[in-house]
């Protein structure tokens, strides 16, 4: 059974129950805004041309049918027996969606033949009430590539740039005893101090943006101090290995070499 088959309170619809094509099926929204305390069997009409009364059935738990955008708001299901505007939902296994959609076709045409068939898949609809999210996710996602190979580039020549220079230190260093690591280590914290400068000036803008960002949604999640330090060690490997790399490189030349070089 669906989360939505599952009432509360009462039950949902049922073809054993011949008087539900006048039943109504709320949510806990719906009940809390009405006052209601005992809602099964409760009178409701509906304000159209048609007057239609209603009983309530059941009453089952807040769900998003709408965008997270906006509250939950009160809902009322009912059995529209075909009238203008129904739908009719499916629900099949996992991986036939082919084959109930050929099937469902067929059954139609043969119903109502001429009349061209429209439908849709659940999971697309809510895609789409996320379209400018999914799309604002790909962009910045490209941005975010494009700034880690350009920052990892620059970051090579600016590497490589300061190991040439500091060519005869590095001899110096190694026929005084020093090892490769203590090398790279001394190379590596002209980078990590400035990563690090970067990391605290860059993080209360990052959370400024996010925070406005999630205001924008009635339901959000509270931004954890852990998506700001997963990003900062991220960086600053990604800087500790690229410098690593071009150091090692130099370190590992023969001092006589460098030294001859200079």
């Amino acid at each position: 059974m669906s989360k939505m088959e599952r009432a509360l309170k009462g039950r949902f619809f049922s073809h054993e129950f011949p008087t539900d094509s006048t039943g109504i099926v709320l949510n806990e929204t719906a009940i809390r805004i009405l006052g209601l305390k005992n809602p099964i069997g409760t009178k409701m009409f509906d304000f159209n041309e048609n007057q239609h009364k209603y009983h309530v059935i059941g009453v089952v738990k807040d769900f998003n049918y709408e965008s997270v955008h906006s509250d939950i708001r009160p809902m009322g299901l009912v059995n529209l027996n075909g009238e203008a505007g129904s739908y009719l939902s499916i629900r099949y296994e996992p991986g036939k969606s082919e084959q109930v959609t050929s099937m469902a076709k067929q059954t139609w045409e043969k119903l109502l033949p001429g009349i061209p068939v429209t439908y849709s898949y659940m999971d697309d609809d809510y895609k789409n009430l996320y379209r400018n999210e999914i799309q604002t996710r790909q962009v910045f996602a490209m941005l975010a590539l494009l700034a880690i190979i350009v920052a990892i580039l620059g970051l090579l020549g600016l590497a490589s740039f300061m190991a040439q220079r500091r060519t005869q230190e590095i001899a110096i260093r190694k026929v005084s005893g020093a090892g490769v690591v203590q090398i790279i280590r001394l190379l590596n914290w002209k980078f990590i101090k400035w990563v690090l400068i970067s990391f605290v000036l860059a993080c209360p803008v990052a959370w400024w943006v996010m925070n406005r960002w999630h205001q924008d949604f009635a339901y959000r999640i509270s931004l954890s101090v852990w998506i700001f330090i997963l990003s900062g060690t991220i960086a600053l490997a990604l800087v500790i290995i690229t410098v690593s790399m071009v150091t090692l490189r130099a370190a590992s030349v023969n001092p006589a070499e460098s030294m001859k070089y200079e």
